[in-house]
C-alpha cells in the first residue's frame, strides 16, 4: 500500500509550507496534494526522513512533526478503509475527509467547495488570531475584502477564484480610481489582495486560480512627510503649558517619541519596568508590539526629567486621533508656521496645496524626527535602525527627510568641499 509522503511547497525561499502528497496505488497520475497547515525554515526539513529537524533555535519542531505524524496516519486509515469497501476515495473527497478529522469545518460546510469569500473570511481570522499580525494589518485585510465585495456587486456578480484573470485587475484597478481614493491606498489595497492571493496559491486552495504578480501595477507616489528640526522641538519643549494639562501631556507624549524613535503604540504604553539603569545611565527595554523586536534605546536627560515629573512612569496615552488633533494646536502655539508645499494626485490629476508646517505633525512626525535628527548628528546609520527596527538602509532612508539645502550643510565642512 502507498505511503503518505511530506513535501515542500518550494525549497528556494527561506521558509516553506508543507503538503501531504499521497499517490494512489496502481493509479498512474492520480495523487493527493494536501496542505498540512505548517510552515517550516527549509534550512530545517529533513529530506530523507520528511520531518522538521530537532532545533533548540526551533522548538515548534516537535508540535509540527507530531502533527505531521497524525496526518500520515489519518491518511493511510482512510485510504485502507475506502479501499477495504470497495469504494472509490476521489481526491477531492480525500481533502474533505481529512478536513472532517481535523475539525476545519462544520458537517454542514464539508460539501461546499472553498471560494474566496470563505478563504478571505478563514485568512482574516486566521491572521487576528496571530500575534504576529498587529490590529492595523487586520484593517487593511478586511477593508480589502470590503472593496472586493463592493466592486463584485457594482458588477452584479459575486467574485470568486476564476475571476482573478487580466481584466479583472484593470477593471478592479479603474474601478477604485473612480473611487476617489488616492494612489498609495490604491496600492496598499492591490498588494493586499495579491497577498491573500498568494496565500490561496501555496495552499492550493483553488485549481482555476491563475493569476501573475504584474497584472496590477499601481507605482506608489512619494507621500509629503515633515520631520521637526531639533530647535522645533525646543520651541515645542520651552512652551508654559503649566495651565494646559491636556495639551502638556501631549507634548511630553510627542516629545518622548522624537527622542527614543518609538511608534505611538508603543511610546504610548510604556511602563516604568521598561525603564532601566545600566553604568549610571537610563534606557528604555521593550519588546516592539509591530515587529516584537527588543530595543535599548539610551535616554536623553530632557526624557528622564520627564518621566521623574510623572512619578517614574511615562505619560499615559490618549487616542491617536485626539493627539494629532492636539499636536497641530501645540505646533501653532509654538510658531511651527514654514510653508510646506503637498502635492497629490486624484483620479490622474494633479492637486497641489500650500499647508502651513504644524498642520502636517502627527504622532508619527515623531518617529522620522527621531531618525532624521540623530541622522544629522552622525549617528551611524546601523545604530539607528537598531533601534527603529528597520530591516533595510532602502526602508530606513525613506524616514530621513531633511532638504537639499540641509544635505549641502551636513556635507559642507567634508575635506572633500574645500
Amino acid at each position: 500500500m502507498a505511503k503518505p509522503r511530506f513535501n515542500l511547497k518550494s525549497k528556494g525561499e527561506k521558509e516553506s509550507y508543507i503538503f501531504l502528497v499521497y499517490s494512489y496505488p496502481n493509479e498512474a497520475g492520480k495523487r493527493l496534494r494536501y496542505f498540512t497547515g505548517c510552515s517550516v525554515p527549509v534550512a530545517l526539513w529533513n529530506d530523507n526522513e520528511q520531518r522538521v529537524r530537532s532545533s533548540r533555535q526551533y522548538p515548534q519542531f516537535s508540535e509540527i512533526n507530531a502533527i505531521l505524524a497524525s496526518l500520515a496516519q489519518t491518511a493511510e486509515r482512510l485510504a485502507l478503509s475506502y479501499r477495504n469497501q470497495g469504494k472509490d476515495l476521489s481526491i477531492e473527497q480525500f481533502k474533505v475527509e481529512l478536513d472532517k478529522t481535523r475539525g476545519k469545518f462544520s458537517q454542514e460546510a464539508v460539501e461546499e467547495k472553498v471560494t474566496f469569500v470563505k478563504f478571505c473570511q478563514q485568512f482574516i481570522e486566521e491572521r487576528a488570531a496571530n500575534a504576529d499580525y498587529s490590529k492595523g494589518s487586520i484593517v487593511v485585510y478586511k477593508n480589502c475584502f470590503k472593496h472586493v465585495q463592493t466592486f463584485g456587486t457594482s458588477r452584479q456578480r459575486q467574485i470568486d477564484f476564476e475571476h482573478f484573470d487580466y481584466a479583472f485587475f484593470a477593471d478592479f484597478t479603474n474601478y477604485l480610481f473612480g473611487q476617489n481614493f488616492s494612489r498609495n491606498y490604491i496600492h496598499k489595497i492591490l498588494s493586499t489582495l495579491k497577498t491573500i492571493l498568494r496565500e490561496a496559491e501555496r495552499r492550493e486552495v483553488s485549481p482555476v486560480l491563475k493569476y501573475k504578480n504584474d497584472w496590477a501595477q499601481v507605482s506608489k507616489e512619494e507621500t509629503p512627510k515633515i520631520y521637526l528640526t531639533e530647535d522645533e522641538l525646543g520651541k515645542i519643549s520651552s512652551l508654559d503649558l503649566s495651565t494646559n494639562k491636556r495639551l502638556d501631556r501631549v507634548r511630553d507624549l510627542f516629545l518622548l517619541g522624537c527622542y527614543t524613535g518609538l511608534r505611538y503604540s508603543d511610546y504610548g504604553s510604556l511602563k516604568p519596568e521598561h525603564i532601566i539603569t545600566k553604568n549610571g545611565r537610563q534606557f528604555i527595554d521593550i519588546l516592539t508590539q509591530k515587529t516584537r523586536q527588543r530595543v535599548m534605546i539610551p535616554l536623553r536627560q530632557l526624557v528622564v526629567d520627564m518621566v521623574q515629573k510623572y512619578d517614574g512612569a511615562p505619560p499615559q496615552a490618549i487616542t491617536n486621533q485626539k493627539a494629532n488633533e492636539y499636536l497641530k494646536e501645540l505646533g501653532e502655539l509654538a510658531g511651527i508656521e514654514d510653508s510646506v508645499l503637498i502635492t497629490s494626485y486624484r483620479s490622474g490629476k494633479r492637486i497641489d496645496q500650500v499647508f502651513k508646517k504644524y498642520q502636517l505633525i502627527t504622532t508619527h512626525t515623531a518617529r522620522r524626527s527621531f531618525a532624521s535628527n540623530a541622522f544629522k548628528a552622525d549617528v551611524p546609520v546601523k545604530s539607528i535602525m537598531q533601534i527603529t527596527g528597520h530591516k533595510t538602509e532602502k526602508e530606513f532612508y525613506k524616514y530621513i527627510r531633511l532638504s537639499g539645502e540641509e544635505h549641502a550643510e551636513m556635507i559642507a565642512d567634508n575635506p572633500f568641499f574645500r
